[in-house]
């Protein structure tokens, strides 16, 4: 619980456009013992916070990192919390086409946004793309 909520508050942070405490909220979210899915979640979120800080390094290191803990909670049963629901391997793909965007990498986001679009179901597609044509309509970031 305590990673999730320290996670939650990296997010919330990134919401409203306060991105300096993302990494240390996210980083902090990985330390104490979590399941596999919420520690991947965070990790993935200090990914995105580098990449918004311009560290693509940093973001491609994070991210390798996620993808690997999240494969891992893909095949451990049940080592999700339910409150974690919505977070997969596409959706991480998803996150990380977002983080493409944010250091310029156009060509790479398009890349891991076609692939994470492809492998979701239509209904996750409908879900996810909705709030981001509203995004992108008002001029944000995806």
């Amino acid at each position: 619980m305590v990673g999730t909520a320290l996670s939650m508050r990296g997010h919330l942070a990134w919401m409203l456009g306060q991105t300096g405490p993302m990494p240390s909220l996210s980083q902090a979210a990985q330390w104490p013992p979590a399941k596999l899915a919420v520690t991947a979640n965070a990790v993935q979120q200090e990914a995105r916070a580098h990449a918004i800080l311009g560290d693509g390094r940093a973001c491609d290191d994070a991210f390798d990192r996620a993808e690997d803990l999240a494969s891992a909670a893909a095949e451990t049963d049940g080592s999700a919390p339910p409150w974690m629901y919505f977070y997969n391997p596409d959706m991480l793909t998803m996150q990380r086409s977002l983080a493409q965007l944010y250091l310029g990498r156009e060509e790479q986001a398009s890349e891991f946004l076609e692939s994470g679009l492809a492998r979701m179901s239509p209904d996750q597609r409908t879900r996810w793309k909705r709030p981001q044509g509203s995004r992108a309509r008002r001029g944000q970031c995806v």
